[in-house]
C-alpha cells in the first residue's frame, strides 16, 4: 500500500513481520532438549532462525513485541530486535520534521519503536499495525520548497533527523576468519563429514581415506574462506569512506565528518571537485561528475542546478537525474556565476543512496534457486532412505550372527557413510572450479561461481545495442538542413557551413560538454557532434565560471555537398548565408535544460557576445532531441511535408537521427516562463545524422548463437528504425524476414505489413498506412528494413517500442504473447529492461543479459546470467565481467557453462553409482560375515573414486556451440534411465561374481566373523573395482558439450594405469601385495577369465546403453512424459507464433485491450 504524498507511507508486500516475546518456560524446555539430544538440537536451532525463535519466545502483537521475525519474498527468515526511542525535541521546527516523516507521531509520549532490517530502519505504526520503512525525508518535495531549503538545517533539526536515519556511513562488517570458519564447518555437509571421519578413525581404524577427506575438506574450507574474506574486504572498501564536508548549519559554514550528514543538510561544493558523501540535488552551480562507480560509464556527465518551476512539480530522483548527485561519485569540475558558491541539498544517506542500493544488492543478493541443487538434495534424500534400509539390513544380520552390540552398531552406521558419500558436495563443485579457471584465462571474471552452471542452460540472450552490438562511439554522417520548410541537400562537411547558420550554432552549443584542463569532457556523441561543427571552446580565465563560450575554428574551406540519394526529388535552393565565409562569432551558453528521457530532448539558451553582431537583449534557444518529439514542438509551417519519408529513409539505413530546432527570445522572457514555454513554437532547422557501426565480431557471434538455437533479442533505448536496421546488419534476422512494429492504437494491439519501393539504384522502405501513397506523412505504424517482402506470416519479425511496452504492463497475458514474438525492443528505459527480463523468466526461459553496464545494471542483476562488458567498478553488480569488449565472450561463457554442468552431471552419476556399488559390495559381504579391508577401501576411495572425480573435470569445453541444449536438472530421463540401468547391471554382475566363486569346486566358505581375507571378499572386490573403472569411462562422455575424453591426457593416463594395476591385481597378485590388500588368492585361471568376461560384458552393455540414450530418439519418447513445457525458441531465423498473427492476406491485426 502506498500513500502518494510528499510523506510516503509504504507497506511492503514483500516483508512479513511476526511479533514475539521472550518465554522463560520455552527457553528452559529448549535447553533441556539440547542437552538430551547431545547438542544435535543446537545445530537445528543454528540452521533455522525461525525454530530458534519458536523455541525461546511466544507470539504476541507487534506493538508489544521485543523480537520480530521477518520473512521476505524469498522465504528467508531474519531475527530483529526491537528498540524504543524517546524523542525529547520540543521545538516547533523539530516537531514539524518528525510529523512530516511520521504523521502518527505522538507528541505526548515521544516514543517510537524501531527495528533494523538489512541496514534499513522500520518503525511500528499503530494505524496500520505493522512495521513501515522510514520514508526519505527529502522525497516528493515540491521543487520550489527544495530551493527554499538552501539555508540548511539547525543543529537540533540535524540531531533529530540523525535518530531517524542514523550515521551516514556504510560500514560493512568484515567477518574475521574465526567466525567464517565456524559458519563454514557447521553446515550440514561438514557435520556429516565429521560424523563419518569420527566413525572411521575412532571405531574402525580407517585412517587413510579419513585423512584424505580431512585434507580435502581443509583445502576446500581454506580456499572458500579466503575468497569470501577477500570479497568482503573488497565490498567494505568500496562502501566505506571517511570524508570531511562543508555544511550550512545554523546559518554558518561548518566542517563535519560525513557520518554527521543527514537528509536536509546543504553541502558546499569546492571548485576543485570532491568525492560525494550522500545523494542530493544541486541547488546552485553546474557540476561535471564521474559516475563510473555506479553506471560503469567512463565518460563524465554534466549535472545542473534544479529549476524552480511553477505549479505542483515534485522532485524525484528518476525524473530529475540530471540535477541529482550520487554518493560515491566524484565531481571533476564545478562552475558557478559571479564567484558564487555551488551547493547541493542532501536527499538520502547511508543505504538509501544509489550507491547504498548497489551495495545492498551485493551483500543481500536475490537468491538463485538452482534446480540442480534441489535435485541433488532429492537424490541425497533417496540415498538416505537406501542407507537406512541398508542400516536395518546390516543391523538385523549382525544381531542374528551374534555380534557384539557396539560392533553391530558401528557396522550398521558404516553403511550410512558409504551409501551417502561425504565427498558428494565437494565433487559437484569440481566442474565449476575448472570452468571458472578457464574463464579467467579467457578474460572473463566471475563473481558468483554458481551462475556458471546456470549459464549452460541459457536459451535466450538480451543484448544492448550501443557499445555491445555496435561500437560505443558514433560518427557524424552529415546534416540535412531545412529552410522555410524544405529539405536541402545533404551536407557532409558541417564545419564548412556559415557560422551564422542556425545548424552550425546549434551543434556548437546544444550539448552538456564541459571544459576540464583545456579538454572537452562529456558524452561521446556530443563530443563527436561538437568536433564536427568546427567550433572550439574559449579558454576560461575563471575555471569555476558557470557559462561556457564557444567560437568557430578559423577555416575557409568551401562546402562539399553530396547528392541526395533519397528516392524523392528535393528542391535545390541556394541560400547564400548558409555557405558564406565563416565570421568571427563567439557564443556564450547562458542556461541549460538538460536531457530528459521522459521529454526526449535537451536545450540551451545562448547569447552572442561578438561586439559587431550582438543584438541587444536577444537570446537564442537551441533544442535537439528525438525527431518524433521535436516536430511536435515546432511551427507546422517549418516542418517539411516529406519529413516522415526522409526520417524513415535514413533510419532504415541504420543511422541515428537527431532533430534540431531553434528560436529567438527576449532575455526577460526567460526569467518568467517555464521550460515547456521556452521549448515551444520552435523553428525546425534540420536533421543530424550519425552512424553507429556494428562491431566486426557481432555478426559471427550472432551466427554462432543462431546455429546453436539460442534465441537472441535486442533491447535498446535507441530509435526503433535504427535498432531494426542494426538487427538486419548483424543478421539477427534472416534475409527473407520482415519487421513489423507492434503498436497500440485506440486500445487495440495492431501491426501493419510493410511494402518495398525501388528508387533509382537504392532500395527504399516506407510505411504503408493504407493510403497507398509512399510520400504521405503517416504515423510510424509499421516498419521494415529488409529488401524482400515476405510471403508468409512466419517470415514476420516483430519490434516494439517502450511506449507500447509501458501500455502492455496492465495486460500481462498479452505482454507474454508479445514477449514471445518480439526480437527488437526500442526506446526501452532501464526499468523496462528489468521488467522484460522478469517477463521472460516468468515464461520459463533462462535469460542472459549482455550490456556495457551503463543503463543495464538493473537488468544485469535481474537476469539469470548477467555479462558486463565494462571493467568499471559498477561491473561488480553483474555475475560476470568480460575484459573482451565485444560479445565474443558470450559463446565462450555458454560453452563453459555447458561443460561445467555436463561435468557436474557426470561426476554426480559417478559418485552416486560408486556409492551404490560400494554399499552393494558391503551388504553382500555382510551376508558372508565379511567386509572389504581397509586398503581395499582406500584403493577404491582414493585411487579410483577421488582421482576420477578430480581429473574428469579437466576435460575442456567443446570448441563449438552446438544446437544441443542441456537441462538444469538431475531428474532428466537421460540421467535417470542411465543411472537405473547402471545400478541394475552392477548389482546383477556382483551377484554373478559371488555366485561364480561360491559354486566353484575350490570354494571355502568364510567361517570367521569380520574376516576380510576370504574368497567372497576377493570375488566381490575384483568385480566391483572393475565396475568403478567402467563407470568412470561411461560417465566421461565428451561431445557435444565437452571435448572428447581423449583430449584429457592426464585422465586417460589415469584410466590406463588404474586398469593395468587392477588387472595385475587380478592376474598375478604377489604374496606381499595380496597380504597388503588382504586378498585371498584364487589360482584358478578360469575364475580370472570370468572376471574379465563380466567386466567386458558390463563395459559393452554400458557403452551401448549410453549410445542409445544420446544418439537415438529413445530419449525423445521418454521426454514426452517427463519434461516440462517447452517454449518455442525465437530470434534469428525462428519466430514464435502468436495468437495475434492471422492470414497473410490481412495487413492489419488487432487485439482489443479494452
Amino acid at each position: 500500500m502506498v500513500k502518494d504524498s510528499p510523506n510516503k507511507i509504504v507497506i511492503s508486500d514483500d516483508l512479513k513481520f511476526n511479533g514475539f516475546q521472550k518465554a522463560a518456560l520455552r527457553t528452559l524446555f529448549t535447553f533441556i532438549v539440547c542437552i538430551l539430544s547431545g547438542g544435535l538440537f543446537v545445530l537445528l536451532l543454528y540452521w533455522y532462525p525461525r525454530l530458534r525463535v519458536l523455541g525461546t519466545c511466544k507470539r504476541c502483537p507487534l506493538n508489544k513485541a521485543s523480537v520480530v521475525l521477518v520473512k521476505n519474498q524469498y522465504n528467508e527468515w531474519k531475527l530483529c530486535h526491537v528498540r524504543e526511542v524517546i524523542f525529547v525535541y520540543n521545538s516547533k521546527d523539530t516537531r514539524a520534521i518528525i510529523k512530516r516523516i511520521i504523521e502518527e507521531y505522538d507528541e505526548d509520549t515521544g516514543k517510537l519503536r524501531f527495528i533494523e532490517y538489512h541496514k534499513f530502519f522500520f518503525y511500528y505504526s499503530s494505524i496500520y499495525n505493522n512495521f513501515l520503512k522510514i520514508p526519505e525525508h527529502i522525497k516528493c518535495y515540491p521543487i520550489s520548497e527544495l530551493v527554499s531549503m538552501s539555508s540548511g538545517l539547525t543543529t537540533s533539526q540535524a540531531d533529530c533527523l540523525k535518530l531517524f536515519y542514523g550515521e551516514n556511513n556504510m560500514k560493512i562488517h568484515v567477518k574475521p576468519y574465526t567466525q567464517l570458519f565456524v559458519q563454514e564447518i557447521f553446515t550440514p555437509f561438514y557435520i556429516f563429514q565429521a560424523f563419518a571421519v569420527i566413525l572411521w578413525m575412532g571405531f574402525e581404524e580407517y585412517y587413510y581415506y579419513s585423512v584424505c577427506i580431512i585434507i580435502m575438506s581443509a583445502l576446500s574450507i581454506f580456499f572458500t574462506l579466503r575468497e569470501t574474506h577477500k570479497q568482503s574486504v573488497k565490498i567494505s572498501k568500496l562502501a566505506h569512506s571517511n570524508l570531511t564536508v562543508d555544511v550550512l548549519r545554523d546559518g554558518a559554514i561548518v566542517s563535519l565528518q560525513q557520518d554527521l550528514l543527514v537528509p536536509g543538510d546543504v553541502v558546499l561544493l569546492p571548485k576543485q571537485g570532491c568525492l560525494l558523501a550522500a545523494d542530493g540535488v544541486i541547488l546552485k552551480g553546474t557540476c561535471v561528475v564521474d559516475e563510473s562507480i555506479l553506471t560503469g560509464e567512463s565518460m563524465p556527465v554534466t549535472k545542473t542546478s534544479i529549476n524552480e518551476t511553477p505549479g505542483n512539480n515534485f522532485y524525484t530522483k528518476s525524473l530529475h537525474a540530471k540535477h541529482t548527485l550520487y554518493s560515491g561519485t566524484r565531481i571533476i569540475q564545478v562552475r558557478v556565476h559571479d564567484g558564487d558558491i555551488a551547493k547541493y541539498l542532501v536527499t538520502s544517506t547511508r543505504f538509501c543512496t544509489a550507491k547504498g542500493e548497489v551495495i545492498q544488492s551485493v551483500i543481500h543478493p536475490k537468491p538463485v534457486s538452482l534446480q540442480l541443487q534441489k535435485d541433488a538434495l532429492m537424490f541425497v534424500g533417496i540415498l538416505s532412505v537406501y542407507a537406512i534400509i541398508g542400516f536395518l539390513y546390516s543391523l538385523i544380520l549382525k544381531i542374528n550372527n551374534g555380534e557384539k552390540v557396539d560392533e553391530t552398531l558401528i557396522g550398521a552406521l558404516d553403511i550410512i557413510t558409504i551409501a551417502v558419500p561425504p565427498s558428494l558436495p565437494a565433487a559437484l563443485a569440481i566442474g565449476i572450479m575448472y570452468s571458472q579457471r578457464r574463464l579467467k584465462s579467457a578474460g572473463i571474471s566471475c563473481l558468483s561461481p554458481s551462475r556458471i552452471a546456470v549459464t549452460g542452460t541459457v536459451n535466450i540472450i538480451c543484448f544492448d545495442k550501443t557499445g555491445t552490438l555496435t561500437k560505443s562511439g558514433m560518427d557524424v554522417w552529415g546534416v540535412l538542413p531545412v529552410v522555410n520548410g524544405i529539405f536541402l541537400s545533404l551536407v557532409e562537411d558541417i564545419s564548412s557551413m556559415s557560422t551564422n547558420s542556425p545548424i552550425s550554432q546549434c551543434l556548437a552549443c546544444c550539448h552538456s560538454l564541459s571544459l576540464v584542463d583545456e579538454s572537452a569532457v562529456g558524452d561521446p556523441l556530443e563530443k563527436e557532434m561538437f568536433r564536427a561543427s568546427g567550433w572550439e571552446f574559449c579558454s576560461n580565465e575563471e575555471e569555476s565560471s558557470q557559462s561556457l563560450k564557444v567560437r568557430p575554428k578559423p577555416k575557409g574551406n568551401p562546402v562539399r555537398n553530396s547528392t541526395d540519394d533519397c528516392g524523392t526529388r528535393l528542391m535545390e535552393i541556394e541560400i547564400t548565408f548558409l555557405y558564406e565565409s565563416r565570421l568571427s562569432v563567439q557564443l556564450e551558453i547562458f542556461k541549460y535544460f538538460t536531457f530528459s528521457s521522459e521529454l526526449q530532448r535537451m536545450s540551451v539558451v545562448t547569447r552572442n557576445t561578438s561586439c559587431d553582431i550582438t543584438e541587444n537583449g536577444k537570446l537564442s534557444v537551441f533544442v535537439k532531441g528525438s525527431p518524433e518529439k521535436i516536430i511536435t514542438l515546432c511551427q507546422a509551417s517549418t516542418v517539411p511535408r516529406n519529413f516522415s519519408l526522409q526520417l524513415q529513409h535514413y533510419a532504415s539505413q541504420g543511422l541515428r537521427i537527431i532533430a534540431l530546432a531553434h528560436k529567438t527570445i527576449e532575455s526577460e522572457y526567460l526569467l518568467n516562463e517555464p521550460r515547456d514555454s521556452i521549448e515551444s513554437n520552435l523553428i525546425f532547422i534540420g536533421l543530424l545524422l550519425l552512424e553507429n557501426k556494428v562491431k566486426p565480431e557481432t555478426h559471427d557471434v550472432l551466427k554462432v548463437l543462431r546455429q546453436a538455437k539460442v534465441a537472441h533479442i535486442m533491447v535498446t533505448g535507441d530509435n526503433i528504425l535504427t535498432a531494426c536496421n542494426v538487427a538486419q546488419q548483424c543478421q539477427m534476422v534472416g534475409d527473407s524476414q520482415t519487421f513489423s512494429e507492434i503498436r497500440v492504437v485506440d486500445d487495440e494491439l495492431t501491426y501493419n505489413h510493410v511494402e518495398k519501393l525501388q528508387s533509382h539504384e537504392n532500395r527504399q522502405m516506407y510505411f504503408n498506412d493504407g493510403t497507398g501513397d509512399p510520400s504521405s506523412n503517416s504515423e510510424l505504424n509499421t516498419l521494415l528494413i529488409n529488401a524482400d517482402k515476405a510471403s508468409t506470416v512466419d517470415s514476420n519479425i516483430y519490434a516494439i517500442s517502450g511506449e507500447t511496452f509501458k501500455f502492455l504492463e496492465g495486460h500481462p497475458e498479452v505482454m507474454q504473447q508479445v514477449a514471445m514474438a518480439c526480437v527488437v525492443y526500442a526506446r526501452m528505459s532501464p526499468t523496462q529492461k528489468v521488467q522484460l527480463v522478469e517477463c521472460l523468466q516468468g515464461l520459463g526461459f533462462v535469460v542472459a543479459v549482455c550490456g556495457d553496464g551503463a543503463n543495464d545494471c538493473g537488468a544485469l542483476k535481474a537476469a539469470h546470467t548477467g555479462i558486463s562488458l565494462s571493467t568499471e567498478e559498477a561491473s561488480f553488480a553483474a555475475p560476470f565481467t568480460s575484459s573482451i569488449e565485444d560479445i565474443s565472450c558470450v559463446p565462450i561463457l555458454i560453452r563453459e557453462g555447458r561443460a561445467a554442468l555436463y561435468t557436474t552431471y557426470g561426476i554426480f552419476k559417478y559418485i552416486i553409482m560408486s556409492a551404490i556399488i560400494q554399499s552393494t559390495s558391503v551388504c553382500i559381504l555382510y551376508w558372508f560375515m565379511s567386509n572389504l579391508s581397509d586398503w581395499e577401501f582406500t584403493y577404491i576411495d582414493i585411487a579410483l573414486v577421488t582421482l576420477t572425480a578430480v581429473l574428469t573435470g579437466r576435460t575442456a569445453a567443446y570448441p563449438h556451440l552446438t544446437p544441443h541444449h542441456i537441462t538444469m536438472t538431475l531428474t532428466s530421463p537421460e540421467i535417470l534411465t542411465s543411472m537405473f540401468c547402471h545400478i541394475l547391471l552392477q548389482f546383477i554382475l556382483q551377484i554373478a561374481g559371488i555366485l561364480l566363486v561360491t559354486n566353484a569346486s575350490y570354494y571355502v566358505a568364510n567361517q570367521e566373523e569380520g574376516n576380510t581375507k576370504c574368497m567372497e571378499n576377493t570375488a566381490v572386490f575384483y568385480v566391483a573395482v572393475f565396475q568403478y573403472i567402467v563407470v568412470a569411462i561411461t560417465t566421461s562422455s565428451g561431445p557435444p558439450f565437452r571435448k572428447s575424453i581423449h583430449s584429457n591426457r592426464l585422465y586417460m593416463v589415469f584410466i590406463i594405469i588404474s586398469s593395468i594395476v587392477t588387472s595385475l591385481l587380478l592376474i598375478y597378485p604377489t604374496d606381499p601385495v595380496a597380504e597388503f590388500f588382504e586378498i585371498k588368492q584364487i589360482h584358478d585361471f578360469s575364475f580370472k577369465l570370468a572376471i574379465f568376461g563380466i567386466t567386458l560384458v558390463y563395459l559393452l552393455l554400458s557403452l551401448t546403453w549410453e549410445w542409445v540414450l544420446t544418439k537415438t530418439r529413445v530419449i525423445n519418447y521418454l521426454s514426452r512424459f517427463c519434461c516440462r513445457k517447452r517454449y518455442p525458441i525465437f530470434g534469428g531465423s525462428q519466430t514464435a507464433g502468436l495468437p495475434i498473427i492471422c492470414d497473410t492476406e490481412v495487413s492489419d491485426v488487432a487485439i482489443n485491450l479494452r
